[in-house]
């Protein structure tokens, strides 16, 4: 767990402080009863997501990271900024493959994210966060056969 914690940590270009926030993520990851999925492939989601929220030109103590029990069954992770936020073209297309707005960017990031959430049937969301910034958050479903689980969407919405 520590080599997975100083991966992250050193991927990240996080500080000491942030040190305590990804080992409780991580053990949330790597932890069975939270989810059923592949702890690599959704670590790779959390560092892509936490990298363009400190690209998005926010302060960088406005980066956070939310980990829940969601109330329909699963887990949501949620990675918020405090940057410009999206404009809605840019949000429209945001999980277009090959669309950037960065000028060395690939434009798969996302586009990843997305798939590898949707293999695991889960969700992807994007949205703003009240005042500035955005939040991008997703839901892996339980592992326990009663939970209901819908195939994967996109929901774009207002604010937070």
């Amino acid at each position: 767990m520590r080599a997975e914690i100083d991966r992250l940590t050193a991927a990240l270009g996080a500080d000491a402080n942030a040190r305590e926030q990804h080992e409780r993520l991580l053990q949330v990851i790597v932890d069975s009863t939270s989810g059923w999925f592949d702890p690599a492939q959704i670590q790779q989601v959390l560092i892509n997501l936490v990298k363009n929220a400190h690209e998005a030109g926010g302060p960088r103590d406005g980066v956070g990271i939310e980990v829940d029990a969601a109330p329909e069954g699963g887990v949501r992770f949620t990675v918020l900024d405090r940057g410009p936020g999206m404009s809605d073209d840019v949000m429209s297309r945001a999980l277009v493959p090959a669309f950037t707005t960065k000028e060395r960017g690939s434009g798969m990031g996302l586009t990843l994210c997305r798939e590898i959430v949707e293999a695991h049937d889960g969700r992807l969301r994007i949205g703003r966060r009240e005042g500035s910034g955005m939040q991008i958050s997703f839901w892996l479903p339980s592992r326990t056969p009663e939970a209901s689980v819908s195939r994967a969407r996109l929901t774009l919405t207002g604010g937070r």
